[in-house]
């Protein structure tokens, strides 16, 4: 635990308002730089939720409608001929701020606030692909112009891949907005939990998406590998847990699963990318959870013998 002195919150309604309306003021700029340099998206994309954060953590709750209302309001007056700032840039900032904001108000672990995020981000960047397709792809929608990049002979991959490259995205705008995050809000004496207590969630966890995944390959395939993706980034938050615990055994079983399912997944994946390559990269994986799920059980049993006698 990372833990220092902690900044309180604003008490008074004058404090709240005047910290709402300098966060606030700090959007409207960006929106209003948006309109000359609109190649900054992605840097405010990133940026930006530091700003909704600090207001989440700094304001009382009943003031935080404010702060929305005017962030949108006013953006969306400066920006009236370009929505698309409003819709892919500052609302999924808010968005991730405040998702942000409130896991580390709640004392949350670092590693689920991420995956908590990544999946509330990529759910709105679903729920946008018809603006998307509005605003865009001039009467051609997103999915069928991923298709064609694909080409027609891995066309029926399209949703396979699209999904799992979404979530993979916007995990990784979240890992890296977090990294801006935590970097700042240490200055203003904020309590981070770095915490592993309840690493083993996350093995309990992928144990069911593994079978899920497995499950899959004949149910609903079109989900297969955005199960397969959420069964990976669980099993690299499962060794970053154990890093912290410097479990040095369970690191290198996790190295070693990592590579064996990478090799099987080249070798099978020639023969039948729907069938071998999940079940290639998810079966090392799973022996390697149960076998996790089976210490945890039995050291736990252990001490409680201890304790007993």
């Amino acid at each position: 635990m990372v833990k220092l002195s902690s900044m309180k919150k604003r008490e008074s309604l004058a404090s709240n308002l005047t910290f709402i309306a300098l966060m606030s003021a700090i959007n409207i700029i960006f929106a209003a730089l948006m309109l000359f340099l609109p190649a900054l998206s992605l840097i405010l994309y990133l940026i930006l939720p530091l700003v909704s954060t600090m207001t989440i953590l700094f304001c009382k709750s009943k003031y935080l409608p404010i702060y929305y209302i005017v962030s949108i309001a006013v953006a969306f007056i400066i920006n009236l001929n370009g929505l698309e700032y409003i819709i892919f840039t500052l609302i999924p900032s808010l968005i991730t701020g405040t998702i942000f904001g409130l896991c580390i108000e709640k004392k949350v672990n670092i590693g689920i606030t991420i995956l908590v995020s990544s999946i509330c981000q990529f759910l709105f960047s679903l729920a946008t692909i018809p603006l998307i397709n509005a605003i865009y792809t001039n009467n051609r929608d997103l999915i069928s112009i991923f298709s064609s990049f694909l080409g027609e002979e891995k066309a029926h991959l399209t949703y396979k891949l699209f999904l799992p490259l979404t979530l993979v995205v916007s995990l990784t705008q979240n890992i890296i907005s977090f990294l801006i995050i935590s970097s700042e809000i240490v200055k203003f004496k904020i309590e981070l939990n770095d915490s592993n207590h309840h690493y083993i969630a996350y093995s309990y966890l992928n144990a069911l998406i593994v079978i899920v995944t497995l499950i899959s390959i004949w149910l609903f395939d079109d989900l297969m590998f955005l199960l397969l993706s959420i069964s990976i980034i669980l099993f690299f938050l499962s060794l970053f847990s154990l890093k912290l615990k410097n479990n040095k055994w369970f690191i290198l079983g996790g190295i070693i699963v990592s590579i064996l399912g990478f090799v099987i997944f080249v070798l099978l994946s020639q023969f039948s990318l729907k069938l071998y390559a999940p079940f290639a990269i998810d079966f090392p994986i799973l022996i390697f959870v149960l076998f996790d799920i089976i210490y945890y059980l039995f050291k736990n049993n252990k001490v409680d013998a201890k304790i007993i006698s």
